[in-house]
């Protein structure tokens, strides 16, 4: 544990060198009285993103530790080697895309969580910016997080967030993580920590998440990521993945609200697939299947009704379905 620093932020790039020193002078506005670094992961940029970065280091080279890959791994990879570079009680997470709009956000994180040491993290609002997403339907000066949520409780634990549905889950770039309550060597599937909405569940499981009332960061929306850059279809395939993956990986802690949200995230993403690609669904066989399939799970009240729609049609077009949702909508119905 490195203690001349109480806190590691993590700065995530590929390829984004019209947006990177933004990110970066927003953690270096920091005003805190505490000490943080930066490391920052780039995934073999190939657009100068990574001579950004080691012009920055040049400048601050006691707090900027660049990581530069000498091939591409993946977002996946990139992040997870992140979190294990982390040395510090606490973890904060930026991608080179995003940018922090709070000064404060570290002082008013670290200091929340200092006073309360049961809290896996601490996290807060971010405001949406969509410069060129395509694939959502989302608009700009819209908040990650219901402010209405925050002021009635702004300690998030699974009592609270039973029947909330949906508007309970941060942006990762408002995220700060207790890493002392983290076990990274426990997690057999690295997906179920780096993809921002498993995370929330698992750190769930760790302990309380303290909310506050306040926007720290900005997330821009551009229609280029790993997920951002898929349509509607594929964002619900990959969610029921990841979500299956997580809720094994805690033991089936928060299932109830991992399920609700899958429901609530499904509803979300049918309409955008309806919305956006009404011309492309009438004229392909397998996403109109797809979007078939996913309307069943959506629109199934039992695990009756799931049991008489699975078994006729487990070969022609369920084979890719996690089979442990079957599980998860059983034990849902009997709560």
């Amino acid at each position: 544990m490195d203690n001349h620093f109480i806190c590691t932020v993590l700065l995530i790039t590929y390829n984004q060198k019209d947006s990177i020193e933004k990110a970066l002078q927003s953690v270096l506005a920091q005003k805190t009285n505490y000490k943080y670094k930066i490391h920052i992961f780039d995934d073999c940029s190939t657009d100068g993103t990574d001579e950004i970065i080691m012009e920055y280091h040049k400048k601050y080279p006691d707090i900027i530790i660049p990581f530069i890959a000498s091939k591409n791994r993946g977002s996946s990879d990139n992040f997870w080697a992140a979190y294990k570079s982390v040395d510090t009680k606490y973890c904060a997470i930026l991608e080179g895309d995003d940018y922090w709009c709070d000064a404060e956000k570290l002082e008013a994180q670290i200091i929340a969580l200092e006073e309360h040491q049961n809290c896996s993290s601490c996290a807060a609002n971010t405001l949406i910016q969509n410069i060129g997403d395509k694939n959502d339907v989302v608009e700009s000066g819209e908040l990650m997080v219901s402010e209405k949520l925050i002021k009635e409780n702004n300690i998030f634990n699974h009592e609270f967030l039973r029947k909330k549905y949906c508007g309970f889950i941060n942006h990762l770039s408002s995220r700060m993580i207790n890493m002392s309550l983290v076990d990274l060597n426990e997690i057999k599937d690295q997906e179920s920590f780096c993809y921002d909405n498993a995370q929330f569940f698992y750190l769930l499981t760790k302990g309380p998440i303290y909310m506050l009332n306040r926007v720290v960061s900005v997330r821009r929306m551009t229609g280029r990521g790993v997920f951002s850059s898929v349509n509607a279809i594929k964002k619900i395939r990959m969610l029921i993945n990841v979500l299956v993956e997580v809720n094994k990986q805690t033991n089936y802690q928060v299932e109830d609200i991992i399920y609700e949200h899958l429901q609530n995230y499904m509803g979300y993403f049918l309409f955008i697939a309806n919305f956006l690609d009404k011309d492309k669904i009438v004229s392909s066989i397998p996403i109109l299947r797809d979007m078939q399939i996913l309307r069943s799970l959506y629109y199934i009240s039992s695990f009756k009704d799931f049991k008489r729609y699975i078994f006729p049609r487990i070969f022609l077009d369920l084979c890719d379905i996690p089979r442990d949702i079957v599980r998860i909508i059983k034990k849902r119905r009997q709560l």
